[in-house]
């Protein structure tokens, strides 16, 4: 059985396909790059899984063997004839990536895409001006293209040809949908790790009687939250800020409930500071105490003899 140090486990879709992998830039610096698989009409983003979940209390958590509870060292395949050790326990998947964002990053940072309408040649001759390393812009199929621009542009068709000009009002309606989509999911699924890191968040740290969370304040933080993860990892801050500051959302209900908690945790966090040095004083006392008790040790009488009366004084006399 041969160990392999650096091999990489891939978790693939399940329906089957020839997969071609693509270079994508970074939007912002256009340096450096993100591999991703494309089959057909579709593109799957590669990411790594290490195991952590920062939505768990302990978001360092590594993936553990069942009922043992023994953390995962490396992946052992066998087969009838042969079979190997990957080292790393880390899992690379490919989750459906939606073009969508990428474009809509790209075209927000580029007003010619806002002046006027263009023709799809326009579009790619554009795309592909606007990065040194430009050969993923051939490489992803018209379909796919155009179908995202429909998302996030104005169109004009005129004599079978359609015309393409950046609308960031559809952008944000677009990313209003999204986020009811999401919104709709995590509000049925009362056991995911977000939820609960929800809930844990809106929980009172001193509360009277129940500490039931009010369900208007849960609903809208998991709507914050739900944009936060649509909004997060592809555009633009600048349009996540209008998204999450749109007249739909009023958020004042649950920054005043956040901002007393706070206050709360602030307040039960000076009692708990001001017990802890009452404790540290009073150890400080009781063992200065102890310290300056001294035992008190009697001095041994010395009786004095008179001059000439001593025992060995006879013995010295002249005879």
């Amino acid at each position: 059985m041969n160990i392999h140090e650096g091999t990489k486990v891939i978790l693939l879709p399940k329906e089957k396909g020839l997969y071609s992998i693509i270079k994508l830039p970074n939007v912002l610096d256009q340096k450096s790059f993100k591999s991703y698989l494309l089959r057909d009409d579709q593109l799957f983003e590669l990411r790594e899984i290490k195991g952590d979940n920062r939505y768990l209390p302990n978001d360092t958590k590594r993936p553990v063997i069942p009922n043992t509870g023994q953390s995962v060292k490396s992946f052992i395949f066998e087969s009838e004839e042969n079979g190997c050790v990957v080292q790393s326990p880390n899992l690379i998947v490919s989750t459906k990536f939606n073009l969508v964002y990428y474009l809509m990053s790209i075209m927000y940072n580029n007003d010619s895409f806002a002046k006027r309408f263009i023709t799809f040649e326009d579009f790619s001759d554009t795309i592909s001006t606007l990065f040194e390393y430009n050969a993923w812009v051939g490489a992803i199929p018209m379909k796919m293209y155009k179908s995202a621009l429909s998302e996030i542009c104005e169109t004009i068709d005129e004599n079978d040809e359609i015309f393409y000009k950046y609308s960031n009002a559809k952008v944000i309606e677009y990313l209003h949908r999204k986020v009811s989509q999401l919104l709709a999911y995590l509000s049925s699924q009362s056991d995911l790790s977000i939820i609960l890191k929800i809930k844990q968040e809106l929980y009172r740290p001193i509360s009277e009687g129940s500490n039931d969370i009010p369900s208007d304040i849960l609903q809208l933080s998991i709507i914050r939250h739900s944009i936060d993860l649509i909004c997060g990892s592809y555009t633009p801050i600048e349009i996540r800020n209008q998204v999450m500051n749109n007249e739909r959302y009023e958020f004042d209900k649950l920054n005043a409930y956040l901002k007393d908690i706070q206050a709360q945790r602030k307040e039960l966090e000076l009692v708990e500071s001001n017990m802890n040095a009452v404790v540290e004083t009073t150890t400080k006392v009781e063992t200065k105490k102890k310290d300056t008790k001294k035992k008190v040790v009697r001095k041994k009488e010395i009786k004095k003899v008179a001059v000439g009366k001593g025992a060995l004084d006879g013995f010295f006399k002249k005879a």
